[in-house]
């Protein structure tokens, strides 16, 4: 018996009693219960993360959204748009029963309000570009940024100078920035430039309107700075007011959010439950064991360090309640490229060299078959291969050991003393290089302890491997608190932009602070070329630099998404790769005929 199936056998009386009571115990039991990450806020321009998103295509609705099944965008708030022939000027026009969870109108403004707070500077939005896309919209976030530097400088500073400067920001932004609601019902943009994939980018969650009233009064100005400041509580059960199929009733932090069905939503045949709850667990073998007895209805992300046994049980058909699906997305590890780090000393990863080497170093082919054991698809590029119709990747850097010794003598770190260890001229010794991950996922320590192998033997480097819990990971990553880091992306639309833009200059998920001016260009370049074919070559060529010469991550393999859930009883997981889950429209049936 394998030890985790023993372990699991054991606990199973207490996880089934623990079920028991919930079935039992709780009249106000959800009907679906899915075990997924805490999110880490339920404000749509602040959110980045997956466990958020899912939430968010519940609680919000933009413009259009995406099929779950084919990734096609259908119509959400807009019931109709049309464009310009050069793609520049847009226009949308809201259904007249779209309406809030307290009854009142979905108006344009409310959109308007909402991308102009993904534009704020104060707000540090991690996809604030999507709306950076529109005319004059670069220039009012370089005014605001600079209006704030200005006013942190000043000897003076007050409430009512502060409140000023906001009542200034919003003159300005209805001047420059070409986002206009026409009326209630018209929503009219014209972008900077024509934008290949700009419907894609309307039907992103963090893209959905936000209830005015409700902003208002949790909006405050900062005396000190002028920032803008929105009081989290805004989010909260009972507070929080939105437009989706379902609305918020329970958040409790680290524990469970509870969702149930918005009586206004314009739309009631597609909500298929009455309730939904995620629940966060500290221990993924928790969940799992859950699951079992009956307490959970669908793992969103089966992490456990076993779950390589447990699909080689479904292989050897002894199992029907997981599935592995390709997921698009790549599986990375980051490297700092920020000359100087927090604590002042020099970042050896600042030089490029070091960076190839590092990845030189790292044998993908046995992390895939021996750590993870998942048998994943090797990654050589950031955009996964066959992903984007007319679009062919370039070729990474191959695994090859003395060539990377070979670059790391070249930018001056070799053995210099006989120690097996390499230094700089100097006689420095190479600094502890610090692999930091979650410890949400013991899959991320395993591959990274690889990697410190990988490094040692090859390189002569000493290497830690570091685990936190995801806030504290989070908050490292924004401060550049490490040398190597985990990281993940799932494209969030069809273009090679979705992947590429997270290495652009200043971009919000551009934690590693990369910077190249060669490369900001050749997205430049390709964002005002019209002809498709010339533009994905452009793109292609950005792409080559970046995992041939630069280096900024370390592409691992392909994700996959594992779900754990009986397909006989649970209706409405979207298998696509994009995974643009629809949890509104899941139903469970559960007893099920012989």
């Amino acid at each position: 018996m394998n030890t985790w199936r023993w372990i699991a056998v054991a606990l199973l009386p207490l996880v089934a009693s623990i079920a028991l009571a919930l079935r039992g115990g709780m009249t106000n039991r959800p009907e679906i219960v899915i075990a997924a990450a805490d999110p880490f806020t339920l404000d749509p321009q602040k959110m980045s993360w997956q466990q958020e998103l899912r939430l968010a295509r519940a609680l919000f609705e933009p413009l259009v959204r995406p099929d779950p099944d084919t990734a096609e965008l259908v119509a959400g708030v807009a019931d109709r748009w049309e464009h310009s022939e050069d793609g520049k000027s847009w226009r949308f026009h809201l259904r007249s029963d779209a309406r809030w969870s307290d009854g009142s109108s979905v108006t344009a403004e409310d959109f308007r309000v909402a991308w102009m707070r993904l534009l704020l500077p104060d707000m540090a939005a991690d996809y604030s570009g999507f709306a950076l896309e529109i005319e004059g919209a670069q220039s009012f976030f370089d005014w605001r940024t600079k209006a704030l530097a200005e006013y942190a400088s000043r000897a003076e500073r007050s409430s009512a100078s502060a409140r000023a400067l906001w009542d200034e920001t919003l003159r300005q932004f209805d001047a420059q920035v070409a986002l206009h609601a026409i009326d209630d019902a018209t929503l009219e943009i014209v972008l900077a430039r024509p934008v290949a994939y700009w419907l894609d980018l309307v039907g992103f969650p963090t893209m959905s309107p936000v209830h005015r009233a409700s902003l208002d009064r949790a909006l405050s100005i900062d005396p000190d700075s002028a920032q803008v400041e929105v009081d989290p509580k805004w989010t909260k059960p009972g507070v929080l007011i939105s437009n989706g199929p379902m609305q918020l009733t329970a958040w409790e932090y680290q524990r469970r959010v509870r969702l149930e069905p918005n009586p206004y939503y314009w739309n009631p045949s597609r909500v298929g439950c009455k309730s939904i709850e995620t629940r966060s667990y500290e221990d993924n073998n928790t969940a799992v064991l859950a699951f079992e007895a009956g307490a959970i209805d669908w793992i969103a992300d089966v992490t456990v360090d076993y779950r390589a046994d447990m699909v080689a049980q479904v292989q050897r058909g002894e199992r029907r309640d997981l599935r592995v699906l390709p997921a698009f997305g790549t599986d990375y590890f980051q490297f700092n490229c920020r000359e100087v780090l927090p604590d002042g000393r020099h970042n050896p990863f600042f030089d490029a060299r070091v960076r190839r080497a590092f990845a030189m170093s790292v044998d993908k082919h046995a992390i895939v078959d021996s750590i993870t054991r998942m048998h994943e698809v090797v990654a050589d590029s950031l955009v996964p291969e066959g992903s984007i119709p007319g679009y062919d990747p370039p070729q990474g850097l191959p695994y090859n050991v003395d060539a990377a010794r070979a670059l790391l003598a070249e930018a001056g770190w070799r053995d210099r003393d006989g120690d097996a260890r390499i230094e700089n001229e100097a006689g420095e010794p190479f600094p502890v290089v610090d692999i930091l991950f979650s410890n949400s996922s013991t899959r991320y320590g395993a591959m990274g302890l690889a990697m410190r192998e990988m490094w040692r033997d090859a390189l002569g480097v000493e290497v830690e491997v570091l685990g936190k819990d995801t806030k504290f990971f989070r908050d490292d990553l924004k401060r550049g608190q490490f040398l190597v880091a985990r990281g993940g992306w799932f494209g969030d639309f069809g273009d090679p932009a979705t992947f590429l833009d997270l290495l652009r200059s200043g971009d919000g998920n551009n934690d590693r602070k990369y910077s190249s001016a060669r490369f900001d260009g050749l997205l430049a370049e390709a964002a005002a070329e019209t002809d498709p074919t010339k533009r994905l070559a452009i793109l292609n060529e950005a792409e080559r630099l970046v995992v041939q010469e630069d280096l900024p991550l370390l592409p691992i393999c392909r994700f996959v998404n594992v779900f754990m859930y009986d397909d006989a009883k649970l209706k409405g997981i979207s298998t696509h790769p994009r995974n643009d889950q629809d949890i509104a429209r899941l139903t469970l049936q559960r007893e099920v005929a012989p």
